[in-house]
C-alpha cells in the first residue's frame, strides 16, 4: 500500500520549476536539459525514472501473485517477471532519455515495449477462451487482428498525433501502452491459432510489416515531427533524418530478432508426431493412460471373481519375492 501511495504522488514526472525552463531548444521542447552524446556509459547510466512505467510493473506483479490466484507455472512467472524488469528499463533508462530528442531512440523504445514486454507478457498470460474459440482454425482472422497494432503505430507515427504525443505527457503514456498492449495481442493471437505451420504463418504478418516500416524510414527523406526532432538543438550525432534512417536499421534489426526468435520459440514448442490432438483422436499419452486403467480394471475385475469362489488372489511380483524372502 505504502508503494502504490508513494508512487501515485509521483506520477507526474519530475520537471524543472514550469517558469523556468532549462537553457536551449531542447529545454524549451522537452522541460529536460539537453543530454550528453550518448556513449556506453551514458546508456548504461542514464536513468530518467518513469513513475507510471513502474507502478503497471508493480500492478503487473500483484495480480499475478495475488491471494486468491491460481498455481502459476514458473516458465510463465519468470517471462511475467521478465516482462516486468524490461518495462521499467524501457520506460526510465537510456532509451526515456534520449526518446525525447531522437527519433532513433523513441522508435526503439515504442518497437521494444511491443517486440520485448508485451511479447513477454502476451507469452506468460493464459490465451482468453473467447479468443481461442473465435480464432481456431481461422489463421486468416487471426493474421488481420496481428496487423493491426503495427497498423495503430505505422498510422501515428505517419501522421500529426506523433508531434501532440510528444508534447502531452498524458498521450505520450497512451502511445506506450499502445505498443505494450499491441504486443500483448499479437502473442495471444499467435498462440490462440490450432497447429504450428498456421501459427508461424499468421507470425509473418506483423514481422513483414515491421520489415516494411523499417525499409521505407531507411529510404525516406520525409522526417517524423520535424517541428520537434528537428528543432532539438543538439549538436552531435548525425541530423534528425540521418538519425530516422539509423533508426529503420534499428527497426530492421530488432524485427529480424524477435520474429525469429519467437518462431524458434514456436519451432521448439511444437507437438512431437504422435502427441498432435486431432478431431476424434487424443494424445499419445492419453491412449497409454487409458489402456493402463484398462488393465486396472481388469485386475480388479480377475481378484473379484476369484473372492467370488473363494480362491486367493494371485500374489503380485512383489509379493512373491517378498515371500521368497
Amino acid at each position: 500500500m505504502g508503494l502504490a501511495v508513494a508512487l501515485a504522488a509521483m506520477l507526474l514526472p519530475a520537471r524543472g520549476d514550469a517558469g523556468t525552463p532549462p537553457a536551449g531548444p531542447a529545454g524549451v521542447l522537452t522541460s529536460y536539459p539537453l543530454p550528453d552524446a550518448p556513449s556506453v556509459a551514458t546508456l548504461l547510466t542514464s536513468w530518467r525514472p518513469d513513475p507510471f512505467g513502474m507502478m503497471l510493473a508493480c500492478v503487473f506483479v500483484l495480480l499475478w501473485w495475488r491471494p486468491r490466484g491460481p498455481e502459476r507455472e514458473r516458465g510463465a512467472s519468470v517471462r511475467l517477471v521478465l516482462s516486468g524488469v524490461v518495462l521499467v528499463l524501457l520506460t526510465s533508462g537510456a532509451l526515456n532519455v534520449y526518446s525525447k530528442v531522437m527519433v532513433s531512440a523513441h522508435l526503439l523504445q515504442h518497437l521494444l515495449l511491443l517486440a520485448a514486454a508485451g511479447a513477454l507478457l502476451g507469452s506468460a498470460v493464459a490465451v482468453p477462451r473467447v479468443l481461442g474459440r473465435l480464432l481456431g482454425d481461422r489463421w486468416w482472422l487471426a493474421a488481420l487482428l496481428a496487423a493491426v497494432p503495427l497498423a495503430l503505430l505505422a498510422g501515428v507515427y505517419a501522421s500529426p498525433l506523433l508531434r501532440l504525443a510528444l508534447d502531452s505527457h498524458a498521450l505520450h503514456l497512451s502511445l506506450q501502452m499502445l505498443a505494450l498492449a499491441g504486443g500483448v495481442l499479437i502473442t495471444l493471437v499467435v498462440r490462440a491459432v490450432r497447429g504450428t505451420g498456421l501459427r508461424l504463418l499468421v507470425l509473418a504478418v506483423p514481422v513483414v510489416l515491421g520489415l516494411a516500416a523499417g525499409v521505407t524510414l531507411l529510404l525516406t527523406d520525409l522526417l517524423m515531427a520535424a517541428s520537434w526532432f528537428g528543432g532539438t538543438g543538439r549538436t552531435w550525432l548525425p541530423d534528425a533524418l540521418a538519425d530516422q534512417q539509423r533508426g529503420g536499421i534499428g527497426v530492421l534489426g530488432v524485427t529480424v530478432l524477435a520474429g525469429g526468435g519467437a518462431a524458434a520459440a514456436l519451432w521448439i514448442r511444437r507437438p512431437r508426431r504422435g502427441t498432435e490432438t486431432g478431431a476424434g483422436h487424443g494424445t499419445a499419452g492419453d491412449g497409454q493412460a487409458e489402456r493402463n486403467e484398462r488393465a486396472g480394471r481388469g485386475d480388479r475385475a480377475g481378484s473379484g471373481d476369484r473372492a467370488g469362489r473363494g480362491e486367493q488372489p494371485r500374489p503380485t511380483g512383489r509379493a512373491r519375492q517378498r515371500e521368497r524372502a
